[in-house]
């Protein structure tokens, strides 16, 4: 009961970090959009891009490989190591790194043109030195994490607004978006101690390689596919064309992060209870899939109806075309929510990482073929098509190998009351939404009136989780009169 508690604990403060992670750069997009425009957007994603690609091959699958390491550390002296064999490993592979991304800015004419963008961009290498978020994640820390995050949020989304007032400052925007994330790896850093004591004796950072090695192939290979798209558009395409798909993409990014924060905190519990308990495991892993069952499909639901709406009043007319783009990706709130949770995690937690390059691979080929089919054809909402069809082929395959190996119940009764729900939900929207009232109106009563909805009708049809909810606010109300 109590480890349930501090799982109910860490979730509740994740998805506050999360929540308040993606409102606050939600509020500086709105507004870098009205100040850079699509073109001036399309040129900060394109360079900020190309820069995270060598930040993937800096961290070498380590955000995820470390946050297993250290859940499995069982005392303070085994921990103190594993945390200093991995950070040398960060250091040696964010040095190479750094140089290569040094000389393809040097030996590539269109970015020596833009050098200031492409330096302030390439700070967010650099600071990988510093990046020891796994060490938090897998001690739990989540109430230090969002601490951290919201204090860093605040002082960028200040930094731009003071600093950012014509089309022609989106230099200094990249650079703002740079420091804050270096910042915050500064601050851990600053903090390590009270977690972990660095050690320089009896290390072995060589056992950390092969896996390493094998979860950074499955790690950049989604990075290949997953950036490219902005990449080829870049080169293809129009930078406006970028901007709208990177705008887009950020759109269906922040809700499949909501969607995902609560099976993100599952993570840590579920490598402890697959060595230890795999009844509670079982338990842990059905929880986790109803409820994003019950978050992501009316989520996608919601985005696809009201997008345009939203589009107007946040970002203007200028970026209306993302709003096709955005219903493409919409699919995938659904599909990488859970893939996250059943594929991702499932083969990490049972040591069968590397059954997903192939699936990567595969994914990574057939994203580039159609981006330089549809591209062309069809500029952002080609890439978008792309996007959603390279899902396809790496969740179909990571989940056939995860079923072979590893069975596990689909709560099918879950998934129907969420996509019946749903479907009364999106019909209330549409009938919402079509009232002549203001934009902004029209929006948040069609977010009002679909959340009710949903609601009543996961009531009639007894879901579980709604049913908990309900009687957790009674005793709640009841304990404090």
């Amino acid at each position: 009961m109590t480890s349930m508690r501090v799982l109910i604990k860490n979730a509740a403060f994740n998805i506050c970090y999360t929540t308040l992670d993606l409102f606050l750069p939600l509020v500086m997009i709105v507004y870098v959009a009205r100040i850079l425009l699509p073109d001036g957007v399309g040129q900060v994603s394109y360079a900020q891009n190309i820069a995270l690609f060598f930040v993937s091959f800096a961290e070498l699958g380590l955000p995820v490989y470390g946050i297993r390491e250290i859940s499995r550390s069982r005392n303070q002296r085994d921990l103190n190591q594993v945390f200093s064999e991995l950070f040398f490993i960060n250091f040696v592979s964010t040095t190479c790194s750094l140089a290569a991304y040094l000389m393809l800015i040097a030996h590539v004419t269109d970015m020596r043109d833009q050098l200031p963008l492409f330096l302030a961009c390439g700070t967010s290498i650099f600071f990988g030195y510093f990046n020891i978020d796994w060490l938090y994640q897998g001690r739990e820390e989540y109430v230090y994490i969002v601490s951290r995050s919201i204090l860093i949020k605040l002082i960028s989304l200040t930094s731009v607004f003071l600093f950012v007032h014509t089309s022609g400052d989106y230099v200094k925007y990249a650079l703002i978006i740079s420091l804050s994330g270096g910042c915050n790896h500064i601050l851990n850093v600053l903090h390590v101690r009270k977690f972990a004591s660095p050690v320089l004796k009896g290390l072995s950072p060589k056992r950390h390689v092969k896996p390493l090695l094998i979860l950074a192939v499955g790690t950049l290979l989604p990075n290949i596919y997953g950036r490219i798209d902005i990449a080829m558009l870049g080169m293809m395409s129009t930078k406006a064309a970028t901007g709208y798909y990177s705008y887009a993409n950020t759109a269906i990014f922040m809700i499949t992060t909501v969607c995902t924060s609560i099976s993100t905190v599952f993570f840590p519990r579920l490598c402890y209870y697959y060595e230890k308990d795999r009844e509670e495991f079982d338990k842990l892993l059905q929880l986790g899939m109803r409820v994003l069952m019950f978050i992501s499909i009316p989520a996608c639901v919601g985005i696809f109806l009201l997008i345009p709406k939203v589009v107007m009043i946040l970002f203007g007319s200028e970026f209306l075309p993302m709003v096709k783009t955005v219903r493409i990706l919409a699919i995938l709130i659904i599909m990488s929510s859970f893939s996250h949770l059943i594929c991702y995690q499932m083969l990490l937690i049972t040591g069968n990482e590397k059954e997903q390059i192939p699936a990567y691979f595969a994914a990574a080929m057939v994203n580039i073929g159609l981006n330089y089919m549809f591209i062309p054809l069809w500029e952002n909402n080609g890439a978008a098509a792309a996007s959603v069809i390279s899902e396809l082929v790496v969740n179909g395959y990571r989940l056939y190998k995860v079923r072979c190996s590893n069975a596990f119940d689909v709560p099918w009764k879950a998934l129907w009351q969420a996509l019946a729900a749903a479907a009364g939900m999106g019909i209330a929207v549409v009938f919402v939404i079509r009232i002549d009232m203001p934009l902004v109106s029209q929006c948040a009563a069609g977010i009002a009136g679909g959340c009710l909805v949903y609601g009543i009708l996961n009531l009639l049809m007894k879901n579980e989780l709604t049913e908990a909810m309900v009687r957790k606010f009674v005793k709640k109300t009841e304990s404090r009169r």
